[in-house]
């Protein structure tokens, strides 16, 4: 079957500073993709005209349709950043309209019914978060039809970062103008193809042939070496490092390129791709890798000693957690690079202990970082004592789990469900939720007892999750699912927020059982579901709150995304959300956690008074 790349260029989005590499970087990547094999290259640039969603959709969903591809390739160079935990494409008409940017996590989950072998997403963009609320209400929307085609293959999905979560792509600098010449990740990735190491080679039939190539997962190191080394010769504090999301074992995109470094004319100039791209391109073209800065060569020059990725020593500092090593230990994994460092204070923050473990009524919130002006229910009764404190009071007896909106000092706010037995502890930091952890109340006897015994082990292993997934390196590979889901169920009572993030997790792995898994043990546990999980696990979700003579007993909670991260898959998972929710959507505000500004929290407020949530 035949392969296809996308490739995407985008200099000059609205109202941003325009780029000046990012076309040179997709007509290069361009012309070096179509020499691998490729049956097709579409290439989209907006160095004459505008790059348009709809044509990028158009052309994909071509390709989805044919059913005549076996692997796609996405290609995106531009501006990009960090959305509640998706990686946000901006295309010409973006930021103004929102509808004029691809997300990359929506693109990854509808791409699983696309029936393709491979789809492989390669990004050389920033990853940094938004700083104000016009970019934060741009999430993007998937760029493959939004269609469950039951097909019987699903692809493998690769996703090829230039650089970690939070982090920016270095630019390769011209020396005379300091103009962004291209972006470093776009000119190694390609330089990696030219004589890399015989270990990383592999024959594969192609077209009844035999062909050279390096496959994804083997790329992976020689990559990240790669561009380290030289994003620390153009700026050695930026730190640079690539980040490869894998899931394939033998997918690969280029070919092995046996020609001899001194084939080319220049050291700043490949030949090839200056006679194709023409004269007013080519001067953009990156250099060849210089031999002092390959991988497999000793590099000095002051630069630091190479560490292991952030996201695996996070895989690692999770596993030490939960064999029982304790949260410092957790901790201790992490230090030693400035991502690292972070999460590693994380970790230890989000051990404080509440103020408060119990309520009379077994039910409530604690507030760390923010005082509380008020809390409304569509099913409780919300009393808010003093500044720290939400008491919540069943309307009845037995009464299932509800909604509740909680509004802090200065007016933002969040949702959150209030759940039956647990003390909700929300963190804030300036105004924005940055974690949600819930334990069982000490006076609900039974879940208490339970859960006193494993406290430690529960805290520690939900305090580096949740600090990892804060920064966007939790991540569960297909092959590590089962382990991770053992180690978690391993405690009989889990926070339900360990199962929210994990569900997460799963469903950016394409693992739709693990997901599935999780539900049911909440469903259990809970006797109700939580909005996101539900939504990940099965299309059309509606929340659900439950009153006394409801025939539908289970309530689904709360009535919006909890994690940021949600709101950018409503729409590839078809949820289904009462109009006011759509309207507060518009005032989320950049964080882990779903934070309205004040605006989107009375509007809210609002609805809930009409009975719109009941």
């Amino acid at each position: 079957m035949a392969r296809i790349a996308i490739v995407i260029g985008v200099n000059k989005p609205k109202k941003l500073t325009p780029l000046q590499g990012a076309v040179t970087d997709a007509l290069a990547f361009g012309v070096w993709i179509a020499k691998q094999g490729f049956d097709e290259v579409k290439t989209f640039t907006d160095d004459k005209n505008a790059v348009a969603y709809q044509d990028i959709f158009a052309e994909v969903d071509r390709v989805v349709k044919a059913a005549t591809y076996s692997q796609l390739v996405i290609y995106f160079a531009g501006h990009g950043f960090q959305n509640g935990g998706s990686e946000v494409w901006l295309l010409s008409g973006a930021p103004n309209n929102p509808g004029e940017a691809i997300s990359v996590e929506a693109s990854v989950m509808a791409s699983r019914e696309s029936g393709l072998t491979s789809v492989v997403f390669i990004s050389d963009a920033c990853r940094s978060i938004p700083s104000g609320m016009p970019d934060s209400n741009v999430f993007g929307i998937s760029i493959f039809p939004n269609e469950a085609l039951n097909r019987q293959t699903r692809p493998e999905v690769d996703r090829l970062f230039a650089t970690l979560p939070s982090l920016v792509a270095v630019e390769a600098a011209k020396a005379d103008d300091k103009a962004r010449r291209g972006g470093i990740f776009t000119r190694e990735f390609m330089q990696s193809y030219h004589n890399p190491p015989h270990d990383l080679i592999e024959r594969v039939p192609e077209n009844g042939e035999l062909v050279e190539v390096v496959t994804n997962r083997k790329l992976k190191d020689l990559v990240r070496e790669m561009v380290e080394d030289a994003a620390f010769g153009e700026m050695p504090k930026a730190g640079q490092l690539p980040e490869f999301i894998l899931e394939s074992v033998q997918a690969y995109v280029g070919r092995v390129d046996r020609a001899s470094l001194e084939s080319f004319a220049r050291p700043d100039r490949r030949p090839d791709l200056e006679a194709e791209l023409g004269p007013e391109i080519r001067p953009e073209v990156g250099p060849d890798i210089r031999p002092e800065m390959r991988p497999d060569t000793e590099v000095s020059r002051g630069r630091p000693q190479r560490a292991p990725a952030v996201a695996a020593l996070a895989r690692e500092a999770i596993d030490t957690a939960a064999r029982g090593q304790g949260a410092d230990a957790a901790a201790a994994v992490l230090r030693g690079s400035a991502l690292g460092n972070k999460i590693s204070e994380a970790i230890l923050g989000f051990l404080r202990v509440a103020p408060v473990d119990h309520f009379e009524t077994k039910t409530g919130f604690a507030v760390t970082g923010a005082r509380v002006v008020s809390a409304n229910s569509p099913r409780f009764s919300a009393e808010v004592l003093g500044t720290e404190f939400v008491r919540l009071q069943p309307e009845e007896e037995g009464a299932p789990s509800a909604s509740v909106l909680i509004q802090f000092e200065g007016g933002n706010g969040t949702v959150l469900p209030g759940l039956r037995g647990y003390i909700g502890h929300i963190f804030v930091d300036d105004g924005a939720v940055t974690n949600v952890n819930y334990v069982p109340s000490t006076n609900s006897v039974d879940r208490w007892r339970e859960y006193h015994y494993v406290q430690a082990d529960v805290e520690a292993l939900r305090a580096t999750v949740a600090a990892a997934a804060g920064l966007g390196v939790f991540r569960v590979e297909p092959r590590e699912a089962r382990p991770f889901a053992d180690k978690m169920r391993q405690f009989k009572v889990l926070d339900p927020t360990l199962g929210l993030y994990a569900a997460y997790a799963y469903a950016s792995a394409g693992l739709d059982q693990e997901v599935s898994s999780v539900l049911q043990y909440m469903r259990t546990d809970l006797n109700a579901e939580l909005f996101d999980v539900a939504m990940l696990a099965r299309r059309a979700v509606r929340p659900h709150e439950v009153g006394p003579n409801d025939p539908d007993p289970l309530a689904i909670l709360p009535f919006c995304p909890m994690l940021r991260q949600g709101w950018s898959l409503l729409e590839v998972r078809e949820a289904q959300l009462p109009d006011a929710v759509r309207q507060a959507q518009n005032w989320l505000l950049p964080a882990l956690w779903s934070t309205f500004a004040p605006e989107g929290v009375e509007l809210l407020r609002q609805a809930m008074l009409r009975g719109d949530f009941r």
